[in-house]
């Protein structure tokens, strides 16, 4: 189990979902939803997609009107579906197009783009370091992922580039109340979201899109139908349940709930790492939340912690000989200096993480007097 305690299992949140066992059980019958298809002809739920149009209406974090919604087996097919849709709309002579991130970046997408190998598409890096270059010449097709809050950082983020080949990406796996203020609504051509992240069901491997440009959207369609024929219908009738759930109340229990579990595990994290001059946390200026209707902490996944000492090159290291395991900073396109700690995990994690840390500050005590 040590070595699966960097994920984002999002284990926070089974506490509220045993409360719920009854009213967010699917019972599915042997011979029922045995078609490919629904009786529309259709891969997809009407009535999980007007479920899902509501959930951003009652939570106000996603314009709706206007856009196609996509199913997907997660975001991460998701967002293979939405690079190469955009990557076929490159009209330039320049070669593929560009895939870029501002540092530091979900270690997924530098992952995905150079799995696939793909002619139409190179993951060329961190997008500042792009703007600020020479090849930034407007020739260039680029697909900019924005991931807003971020992963790792837990900040909200805008994208660094723009202009007529620019194409972007809005990853908004994260803009629920547990983490975020929720600012204003996202009004962006392509946003994705996560079941993951918003009810904690990650191994139901379920995400959507909004889509502004059909084309765009009938791109991503064909992928993920040739790719996987749509998404389980077993699994789409789970999430109408589920979602059912969380919007029966205008989601009150449920972001409450989850909300509440983060910033207390965020003012312990806090508290403990406040004693340490080796170790810092991200800094994020609170924010109003028109969802709570207050000004507000962010209480982000994870904690993002640098090593401050200039001896302690890899941040990593340094956690993994305490027996902590976390993610290195420099798969997020970062230093090695950073490291990326999960709090979002069951709560028998958290406190194992906790007394971790206690140990890992109270060493740089006994270090000290030592000298």
């Amino acid at each position: 189990m040590q070595q699966l305690l960097y994920r984002g299992d999002p284990l926070f949140l089974e506490p509220f979902w045993m409360r719920q066992a009854e009213s967010s059980a699917a019972l599915v019958s042997g011979w029922h939803r045995m078609s490919y298809i629904y009786q529309d002809g259709t891969y997809m739920s009407e009535a999980l997609e007007t479920v899902i149009r509501k959930l951003h209406s009652v939570v106000g974090n996603a314009v709706t009107d206007n856009r196609f919604v996509i199913f997907g087996s997660g975001s991460t097919q998701l967002l293979a579906a939405a690079v190469h849709a955009l990557s076929l709309t490159n009209s330039s002579s320049s070669g593929p197009a560009r895939l870029l991130a501002s540092v530091p970046y979900y270690a997924m997408y530098k992952e995905q783009a150079e799995f696939f190998d793909s002619v139409h598409l190179k993951f060329e890096g961190d997008a500042f370091a792009w703007k600020n270059s020479e090849r930034n010449d407007n020739t260039t097709q680029v697909i900019e992922v924005v991931t807003s809050p971020n992963n790792p950082d837990g900040k909200l983020k805008r994208a660094v580039l723009d202009g007529p080949n620019v194409k972007t990406i809005h990853d908004y796996a994260y803009y629920w109340p547990y983490f975020s203020p929720i600012t204003v609504p996202a009004d962006e051509d392509l946003s994705l979201f996560s079941l993951s992240k918003t009810t904690g069901h990650a191994g139901s491997r379920f995400g959507w899109g909004l889509v502004k440009d059909k084309t765009v959207y009938e791109n991503m369609k064909r992928y993920i139908t040739l790719s996987s024929m749509g998404v389980s219908r077993t699994t789409q009738l789970h999430v109408l349940q589920l979602l059912n759930v969380v919007v029966r109340d205008g989601g009150d229990n449920i972001f409450h709930f989850g909300h509440e579990t983060l910033k207390k595990r965020w003012e312990t994290v806090n508290k403990v790492l406040s004693l340490s001059t080796r170790f810092s946390l991200q800094k994020i200026k609170p924010e109003y939340c028109n969802y709570f209707k207050k000004v507000r902490d962010f209480t982000p996944s994870y904690a993002w912690v640098k090593c401050e000492r200039p001896g302690d090159a890899n941040c990593y290291e340094i956690f993994r000989e305490a027996k902590i395991t976390g993610r290195d900073g420099k798969v997020f396109g970062s230093e090695e200096s950073f490291v990326r700690l999960s709090l979002i995990r069951s709560q028998d994690d958290f406190d194992h993480l906790i007394d971790m840390l206690k140990k890992l500050v109270l060493q740089e005590g006994v270090e000290a007097h030592s000298i």
